[in-house]
């Protein structure tokens, strides 16, 4: 073999391979992390349509740490959630979670969970009933598994289950990508990536979810019915992603 040609396939195969390289670590980049964010929500509680508002929200502290944290405010009441969190590549690892429901005239914390990674244990309180759960990973609070669910959207996946502390008990979330929509919003025209959730056994409560194809898989627009015909609307009104 002519040796000029055998450096220059050997060269070739080089520049392919590094070429492969980047692109599958800038594609691991883009999979392995969520900028941090603000997005706003527009809500409506059906059969009242009574009208509200909501706001999610991802900070980054350090790179160890981060916060997310949920709003919702309707008819003189706020709920907040907010969970503190490190990261795993694109796994989130909660560390505690809180959520505290406030009225006109009073304030409540209704739940608490703190995270022991070390010892396998969650110390979880729901009003005045106190637990000690045996975890293993990956398990979630009721806001960490959104991010886990935004990261495997990411990655092309279509089931998703998690182990999710609720109140005092593990449950289990299923979730099934069902399909692609392009839906309405203040942000313009969206197609969407629509998923559902599995109910439990016996259960006709039914979340719908749809996720931005254009903004990261931002959730975009939820829809919960519940099995009392009381259902509620979430809608993003703005997203800001921070730098």
């Amino acid at each position: 073999m002519n040796i000029k040609k055998q450096r220059h396939r050997v060269l070739a195969s080089i520049i392919i391979s590094l070429i492969s390289l980047l692109l599958s670590t800038q594609g691991s980049c883009q999979q392995s992390s969520i900028q941090p964010f603000t997005a706003t929500y527009d809500s409506v509680w059906y059969p009242l349509a009574l009208k509200g508002s909501a706001s999610r929200s991802l900070n980054v502290k350090n790179k160890h740490h981060s916060l997310f944290q949920f709003e919702g405010k309707i008819m003189g009441t706020t709920l907040q959630e907010s969970t503190s969190l490190q990261w795993q590549g694109c796994s989130p690892i909660p560390r505690s979670f809180s959520r505290i429901k406030k009225h006109i005239f009073s304030k409540k914390m209704t739940v608490q969970q703190i995270f022991n990674w070390p010892a396998k244990l969650v110390s979880a309180r729901h009003k005045d009933n106190k637990v000690t759960i045996t975890i293993t990973a990956p398990t979630f609070d009721p806001l960490s598994y959104q991010l886990a669910l935004r990261c495997d959207l990411k990655q092309g996946k279509k089931h998703f289950e998690y182990s999710v502390i609720r109140k005092t008990k593990i449950k289990r979330y299923v979730f099934e990508v069902i399909g692609e929509e392009n839906i309405v919003t203040r942000l313009g025209l969206l197609p969407t990536i629509k998923v559902a959730r599995s109910s439990d056994a016996g259960s006709q409560k039914q979340t719908t979810l749809w996720f931005s194809k254009q903004h990261d898989f931002t959730l975009v627009k939820l829809e919960q019915k519940e099995s009392d015909n009381n259902h509620y609307v979430f809608t993003i009104r703005e997203l800001i992603v921070h730098q």
